[in-house]
């Protein structure tokens, strides 16, 4: 087993396996791709603004009181509860 171990770090360090350079370039390429995302989600989120006017539609929820479900589930575990929502 050492003597596997020791084959397996002097070929290492002899340059045999070239692991380092694929991992880095990969690396480099999913921190500019979240970069990329990060940056293209805040311009998105940026462009809702400012226009005035309008009106119109129904102005958000109406009045009244609501039942939600809320289920959590876990494996072949699951909890429900029931919560009244009033709206005012």
């Amino acid at each position: 087993m050492l003597g596997l171990l020791a084959a397996l770090k002097t070929r290492n360090l002899n340059g045999g396996f070239r692991a380092t350079r694929p991992v880095a370039s990969a690396m480099r390429m999913a921190t500019t791709g979240l970069a990329a995302m990060v940056l293209f989600a805040g311009l998105w989120a940026s462009c809702g603004g400012g226009g005035g006017g309008g009106g119109g539609g129904t102005p958000g929820t109406p009045a009244g009181t609501f039942t939600l479900t809320v289920t959590a589930t876990s494996g072949d575990l699951s909890h429900t509860i029931d919560l009244t929502l009033t709206v005012n």
